[in-house]
């Protein structure tokens, strides 16, 4: 039994998704595959919106890309204010002379990412990944001129997903 006010003495664990298994299909405004495009996979922790993981691909012939699933073991305090990490994933894809799209992706599944705008190398943009509250959010040119108007470049050599805490 424990006392009003008191914690367990416990150690929670559990094995988080931190890399969800989904089926990216890139294409034009014209809903024609694109091949070569850039697809970056982000995977953000909250409290504090903070970017932990991303992995970049390139779509094939078929303008896809499969990702497979990837799980980290990490520390909860369930009865702890922001004890237990919330994950989210957005998914960029662009194409120099194609365009860009960024998403909030599902936990796992397919996405469609319709291409459009310009592609300026917007997937590597740390900035880009900054989303309010709305579960549903996609870009709008609006947003990614912001994004575009301070670039926070992430770092490409040597890049290893970060180790629980």
């Amino acid at each position: 039994m424990i006392a009003f006010g008191a914690t367990a003495e416990c150690e929670c664990h559990r094995d988080a998704t931190i890399r969800p298994a989904l089926t990216v299909r890139v294409v034009d405004m014209s809903h024609k595959p694109v091949a070569g495009a850039t697809v970056m996979l982000m995977h953000q922790t909250m409290p504090y919106s903070a970017l932990r993981d991303w992995w970049p691909m390139e779509t094939g012939s078929d303008g896809t890309v499969a990702i497979s699933e990837l799980t980290r073991n990490e520390r909860v305090s369930y009865f702890v204010m922001h004890g237990v990490t919330e994950h989210a994933f957005f998914v960029c894809a662009g194409k120099a002379g194609v365009g860009v799209e960024i998403v909030r992706a599902p936990a796992a599944g397919t996405s469609e990412l319709v291409l459009h705008d310009d592609y300026q190398d917007d997937c590597w943009n740390a900035r880009a990944y900054r989303a309010g509250g709305d579960l549903g959010w996609s870009y709008t040119a609006r947003e990614l001129t912001e994004a575009r108007s301070q670039v926070e470049r992430l770092p490409a050599d040597g890049h290893v997903p970060t180790a629980p805490r």
